[in-house]
């Protein structure tokens, strides 16, 4: 490969790593949110509207 090739390669490398970044940092601050929307609701026994 060419060393342009390989700085392309390092650059994709390097965007997925800040997008894995900033979704990891929005995953922290909505987890309370997340674990709650997914968390079983104990009082509802209607299992209609659940994936």
């Amino acid at each position: 490969m060419t060393k342009s090739v390989n700085k392309h390669i390092v650059e994709i490398r390097g965007e997925a790593v800040v997008l894995a970044q900033d979704n990891l940092d929005w995953l922290k601050a909505h987890e309370q949110e997340l674990i709650a929307y997914f968390t079983p609701k104990k009082t509802n026994t209607d299992d209609t509207d659940s994936a």
